[in-house]
């Protein structure tokens, strides 16, 4: 018998399932690379070239966990930080990078700290310094983080929930994952830790039961919670972010497991305000009223759901709204618990209201309008409608008894308005439309006018001052194409809705209507309640103070909750923190679980991450914003007690010898430089900022804020030793760069170059540019300016107050007005209700002597013929007997009150200049007979012997030589309104509201010298030789160069430490002034005139903007950053005229760069941080890099550090270039493939990997018949390089060098590949199928497909076996035969 062979199920069971079982074993490896990464995909790779990573700061702060004693974990970029917030202060008290990647969330039981991570968990043991000692880590990250009683789950997104189970010593006990329907975004732990409540997003929550830990089970899915973005416990209860909503639910409550709903407002249409409450309706879900717990502070106290409305009417405790489901009438006597009385079906589309006695007449669209009797608010009846032509929006009632007229307007859209004759009451005539110049969308009254807001064509004025008769008054168009939806009126000011801002109308007159501001806030409807505006539109409310009615001033924002990013709740609060497109955070009120009520709301909006509730109240992790902690007041308002930011998304760094100045969009931080890896922080901006640039001089920070202007901070300045904010100003244009010195403060923005005082932000001077600059760079006297246009400018920066110079400065009370006493020689100031002498020899040493006492409180002064006259301007003019002076005290004489804002005297006559009210004399022995003999206004008079000028709405002189019959000699108009008469030496310099005049007076004419326009009003100047020194009224002194009268040319503004704001000029002689400022009086020096700053070279650098400019530490050379045009090395031997000596091209864009010796530092965006050799500027090679995600600023420190903005945080790193190389990728995946038979005799030789677009390659391809092939040619780019010509039947070698930027080169394999006998006909066979490419590249891929098709054959041999039932042959009844 032959000799048995092993049967097929034999060798199956033998040889080939032990290593198809093998295969199985590694299958999963194969199958988890394309599983779904339960991580953020935007968290970058690293990678560098002889660049180290030291330390970072700053990054996305995800959590905070609250120790006690007014200190947190909180979880910072890939760090722990330890931080105490308390009293307004920040402050870091340890810190340690994790090293597990960055920290995504975290969270704490009662015996573990557990941190998630892109890598995984990190189980964490709190020890006494606050910074968690690490026990154990857990691989597998996830998205969200909850723990109990050693119980952790993991929402995992696509992946499911993870639930690890951790014992006493900090070690994993048990792991498992369990898929959910949808992606797990968030999770939290029931009380107790035996269930877990998934948020799936579009597939509601899950809830999932952890009895077994190992094995958990989906126990449901409650769909009514959809979507379900973020979750949270309450008791037994559930609170459930869904969209712009909160949800209240019981898990166990089935088909009516939502108890509760907190609808935000969210399309806001019209607002009403009325006592404590404002009343919104929302064209989407209906009602929301919201209590004041001040002016400028509401929250919601009772939002509906899913009943829009899109008009509201208050009439005592009786609402009445209209919506699409009809008329709905509200008892309101409880403003949180409206009570619906009835609801009133009506046609058409109602959206408009109107009262009038026992009726109310709504607009129904296209269905016209209608009357409903409202006797019995809780039973209204329908008594008619009224067909009008075009589409009712608005009704307006009005009723004027003395006409005996009633009258329904109705703003119909295209066809105007329509008046509907009420008279007698329910008559009810509808009159042909008044056709207006454009759609009547709302309406509005004041007096005998109508408002109507008609879209494009602006606000319409209607005039209706005669009964039945309508005609147009006057329109106002919009601005910049704008369309006025709205009108609401109080006073005389109109408030217009116009979509993204409002607009502020003078009303008084309508067929003269003016539009006094534009306010940049989104406007849809207005409401007002006593002097305060509340702006309505969409989920917005922002509050304005109008008492300065023309310029309303911001008060505070309100915003409803947008989509919820996660949930925290203590006891009957939660707190929700949003997701980006809301307010940061919401507290509500869950006392009743079916009304949860707002308690507050920040106005802030943003991305928050995890809230966590301690004691007092709660601290938010504000992602790149940082940390933020909240007090729960008694009244549920939160109240910030701690803030902590690097800076919210590091973007410019500045360095000094020891310290750090790092800015982005949140503000600030001061960092100190220890010399260690991690930067202390030692000071933060207390206001979120936008940075631009930023800059310190040792006591002071400077910022650049783009549009938000310049700020200015006193380091140290407040109770906590914190920053304080010392003024902020408007810049001319976006603020992009900022310097500062002792004086002054200097600033790159839209127009050139502007100079300030560095105590006030007071304007000095200004150098305009070719083009707007960058950055600013200062060198000695000299600053450099990178400009928009390619080219660099430099500026002389000289003395920017021209040569003035301080003699001594006399700090007192507040001295108003400076005069010569009754000798000429002494000097006296009035300083509130006191007359003080002053001691002007020495010059350099001003000082005061000798006090007198007076009647009351004065500004302005003078001595005359014994008398001295002191007047309260608009008060009361009072005479002193001067005799007793100086060595006793004035005697008061006489009071006379009097409208007059300034005065001049000759003897017993005063003329008086009473603004508005004219020109006026007072012969002091009769004081009641105060006689204007000039009825147009008048705010200055100069008294020159026998001539009185006078200054108004125009210049005036007159002949006074008779004093109670003044004669006009000359009148002269101004350009603006004239404030103040000075002396000049031509003649007279007159101060206006917009500049100032010189005029001569001669022949009794007035000719005009000269003129200069200025940025404000002069409140008075005078001249000294070739210069004007000019009091502006919104500070500063003003200097003019005059030496060509004709044009004066306006030189710089000075402020003093005694302040900013000139009450009065006095000179003493040619060469010195005297200044009274608020706080004290100066005497300066005005006899030197130097230079001032200019503009001295522009140099062109390259075609694209000049984004930023570094100087080298010697001053000697320069890199000016060009983008994606790279870097331009520039000489600076002659500072003056650098010159361009080198060029450095850059794989991305070169935002700003740094020089150390012969390396230069590129901030390279996308490609990171490049260090460059520029020993040889003409021929730079780049030697390292550092790249993960975006740099856009680098600095250096005398340590060696490099300290890099890198995407929202701040990376120190060393740079060693005798670091061994990482070498580039060696070539592999050739085509043709190694050993390919049959080749075509032209043909793509092609290698990988591809390079990376930062980091491109070089390519030398040697190629030939030999084993050492010949050098062929260089490829830079794609890998690929053609040949052609090849003979049949012969063997080629080929291998490929590659160097990368930094110079570092491998060498590949020789490759062999062999022709084909005879040409093919074509020149490229058909590409091998992608399957096939895959094999050839993974060789383990057809070992586990081949193994896993076998495993199925067996298994799929065994069932059938099975299903069979039939008992296994008998082996000893086998034969064998010959035949197959």
């Amino acid at each position: 018998m032959p000799p048995a062979s092993p049967s097929l199920m034999t060798w199956l069971r033998r040889g080939l399932i032990p290593l198809l079982l093998f295969g199985a074993l590694l299958l999963p490896g194969l199958v988890a690379r394309s599983s779904p990464d339960p991580r953020p995909a935007w968290l970058p790779r690293v990678e560098s070239q002889r660049v180290e990573l030291l330390g970072r700061v700053g990054g996305l702060v995800s959590a905070g966990i609250p120790l006690g004693d007014d200190t947190a974990l909180m979880a910072e970029g890939s760090s722990l930080v330890h931080i105490r917030l308390a009293d307004g202060e920040a402050r870091v008290l340890s810190q340690a990078d994790l090293d597990h990647g960055i920290i995504l969330d975290m969270t704490r039981d009662e015996s573990f700290i557990y941190a998630l991570t892109e890598e995984g968990v990190a189980v964490l043991r709190a020890v006494a310094d606050g910074l968690p000692q690490e026990l154990s880590f857990v691989p597998g990250s996830g998205q969200a983080i909850d723990a109990a009683g050693g119980l952790v789950v993991i929402a995992a997104r696509e992946a499911g929930l993870r639930v690890l189970q951790i014992g006493p010593d900090g070690q994993v006990e048990s792991a498992a994952v369990l898929s959910v329907p949808g992606s797990a975004v968030d999770v939290a732990l029931a009380p107790g830790g035996r269930m877990a409540y998934v948020a799936a997003g579009g597939n509601g929550a899950h809830l999932v039961d952890l009895s077994d830990p190992a094995s958990p089970l989906l126990r449901g899915t409650l769909p009514q919670l959809t979507p379900a973005d973020a979750i949270g416990t309450a008791g037994s209860l559930l609170v459930v972010g869904s969209g712009e909503r909160a949800l209240i639910a019981d898990p166990v409550g089935g088909s009516n497991a939502v108890l509760g709903v907190y609808s935000p407002l969210r399309a806001g249409r019209r607002i009403v305000a009325n006592g404590d409450y404002l009343y919104v309706a929302d064209a989407v879900d209906g009602l929301k009223v919201l209590r004041l717990v001040s002016t400028e502070h509401p929250v919601q106290v009772y939002g509906e759901t899913g009943r829009p409305v899109l008009d509201l009417l208050l009439d005592g405790d009786t609402l009445y709204l209209a919506g699409p489901d009809g008329l709905r009438v509200l008892d309101v006597s409880d403003d949180a618990r409206p009570r619906e009385m009835v609801h009133m079906r009506l046609p058409g589309e109602p959206q408009g209201l109107a009262l009038g006695f026992d009726r109310l007449y709504v607009a129904l669209g296209s269905a016209g309008a209608a009357e409903i009797d409202i006797f019995n608010p809780a039973a209204p009846s329908l008594l008619r409608t009224y067909e009008v032509e075009g589409v009712a929006h608005d009704v307006l009632f009005l009723e004027r008894a003395a006409f005996n007229e009633r009258v329904l307007y109705v703003a119909a859209g295209e066809a105007g308005l329509v008046a509907i004759d009420l008279n007698p009451l329910g008559g009810g005539t509808v009159r042909e439309p008044f056709a207006l110049p454009g759609p009547a969308l709302d309406i509005a009254r004041r007096g005998n006018a109508l408002f109507v807001a008609g879209g494009e064509t602006g606000l319409i004025a209607v005039d209706i001052s005669f009964p039945g008769v309508m005609s147009l008054a006057g329109v106002l168009a919009p601005s910049d194409g704008r369309s006025v939806d709205s009108v609401m009126i109080t006073g005389k000011r109109a408030y217009l809705g116009e979509g993204d801002r409002m607009a502020v109308v003078d009303v008084s007159f309508a067929d003269s209507m003016g539009r006094l501001t534009l306010v940049p806030v989104p406007a849809t409807h207005v409401a007002s309640r006593g002097v305060y505006l509340y702006v309505l539109h969409g989920d917005r409310i922002t509050v304005f103070d109008a008492r300065a009615t023309s310029e309303p001033v911001f008060m505070r924002a309100y915003y409803g909750l947008g989509r919820v990013s996660r949930i925290a709740t203590d006891g009957t609060r939660a707190y929700l923190a949003g997701a980006g497109d809301g307010p940061v955070l919401v507290a509500l009120d869950l006392s009743l679980p079916d009304r949860p009520a707002e308690l507050d709301s920040l106005p802030a909006l943003g991305a928050a991450h995890r809230p966590w509730p301690d004691a007092d109240g709660v601290w938010l992790a504000r992602g790149y914003e940082g940390l933020s902690r909240y007090r729960l007041s008694a009244s549920g308002l939160l109240e910030v007690q701690g803030q902590y930011s690097i800076s919210g998304e590091v973007g410019q760094i500045t360095a000094g010898a020891d310290w750090l100045l790092a800015g982005g969009r949140g503000g600030w931080a001061l960092l100190g430089l220890n010399g260690e890896r991690l930067p202390e922080v030692l000071a933060l901006a207390p206001d979120p900022l936008p940075v631009r640039g930023v800059a310190t001089n040792g006591e002071m920070i400077g910022v650049a804020a783009g549009e938000s202007g310049v700020a200015l901070y006193n380091l140290g300045g407040g109770q906590t030793g914190q920053p304080v904010l010392i003024t902020q100003r408007e810049a001319r244009g976006s603020a992009t760069g900022i310097a500062l010195d002792e004086r002054f403060v200097y600033v790159a923005d839209a127009d050139g170059l502007s100079i300030y005082d560095n105590r006030y932000l007071q304007p000095v001077t200004r150098v305009a540019l070719p083009a707007p600059p960058t950055d600013i760079v200062r060198k000695d006297h000299l600053a450099y300016f990178p400009l928009e246009d390619g080219q660099l400018a430099v500026v002389d920066l000289a003395d920017p107050t021209g040569g003035l110079r301080v003699h001594s400065i006399l700090q007192t009370r507040r001295p108003t007005d400076l005069f010569y006493g009754p000798d000429g020689e002494t000097i006296y100031a009035l300083e509130d209700d006191r007359l003080m002498r002053l001691r002007v020899d020495p010059v350099d040493d001003l000082m005061s002597f000798g006090f007198s006492n007076l009647r009351a409180y004065t500004s302005r002064g003078a001595f005359g013929d014994g008398w001295l006259w002191t007047l309260q301007p608009g008060s009361a003019l009072h005479v002193y007997d001067a005799s007793p002076l100086p060595d006793e005290q004035p005697v008061h004489r006489q009071s006379i009150t009097t409208r007059a804002l300034e005065f001049a005297m000759r003897q017993n006559i005063t003329y008086l200049a009473l603004g508005e009210d004219g020109l006026a004399l007072l012969d002091v022995t009769v004081p009641e007979a105060e006689i204007v003999f000039y009825e147009q206004p008048v705010r200055s008079v100069y008294l020159d012997g026998n001539i009185l000028f006078a200054a108004g709405e125009s210049l005036t002189a007159w002949d006074v030589s008779d004093r109670v019959r003044p004669t006009l000699l000359a009148e002269m108009p101004l350009a603006a309104p004239g404030r103040h008469v000075d002396p000049a030496p031509a003649g007279l310099l007159v101060s206006l509201a917009n500049g100032f005049v010189l005029v001569n007076w001669e022949n009794g004419r007035f000719t005009q010298v000269g003129q200069l326009s200025a940025a404000g009003e002069v409140d008075r100047g005078v001249q000294m030789g070739d210069r004007a020194f000019l009091a502006m009224h919104q500070g500063g002194l003003l200097v003019v160069d005059l030496t060509d009268p004709a044009n004066p040319v306006r030189l710089y503004s000075y402020t003093s430490a005694a302040g900013q704001f000139v009450n009065d000029l006095l000179p003493l002689d040619e060469g010195t002034l005297l200044v009274s400022w608020e706080g004290g009086i100066e005497a300066l020096d005005v006899s030197q005139i130097e230079p001032t700053p200019r503009l001295v070279n522009t140099l062109p650098v390259g075609d694209s903007p000049v984004l930023g400019l570094t100087l080298a530490p010697d001053g000697a050379r320069a890199a000016a950053a060009l983008g994606e045009g790279g870097v331009v090395l520039l000489s600076l031997a002659d500072a003056v005229q650098p010159e361009v000596i080198g060029f450095v091209d850059t794989p991305g864009d070169a935002l700003q760069a740094a020089l150390d010796g012969n390396d230069l530092y590129v901030a390279d965006g996308i490609c990171g941080l490049r260090v460059v050799d520029v020993s040889n500027p003409a021929s730079p090679q780049e030697r390292g890099y550092w790249r993960s995600s975006y740099a856009s600023d680098v600095v250096l420190s005398g340590g060696g550090h490099v300290y890099l903005a890198e995407a929202n945080q701040l990376l120190t790193l060393r740079y060693d270039p005798n670091a061994p190389p990482v070498l580039p990728p060696i070539p592999q995946f050739p085509e043709p493939f190694d050993g390919r038979d049959g080749a075509p005799l032209e043909l793509n030789l092609s290698w990988g990997p591809p390079p990376h677009e930062c980091d491109t390659l070089t390519y030398k391809v040697y190629f030939g018949v030999t084993s050492d092939p010949p050098f062929l040619g260089v490829v830079q780019g794609e890998p690929t390089l053609r040949v052609a010509d090849l003979d049949p039947m012969r063997t080629y070698r080929w291998r490929v060098e590659v160097t990368d930027r930094q110079g570092d080169t491998i060498q590949g394999p020789v490759w062999r590949f062999t022709t084909v006998a005879a040409d093919y006909p074509d020149s490229f066979p058909p590409a091998p199928p992608a399957l096939v490419e895959r094999v050839r590249q993974n060789p383990m891929v057809p070992f586990l497909l081949g193994a896993g098709a076998l495993l199925a054959v067996g298994l799929g041999v065994f069932v059938w076996r099975r299903r069979r039932g039939a008992p296994p042959p008998d082996r000893s009844d086998w034969t064998y035969t010959d035949e197959e």
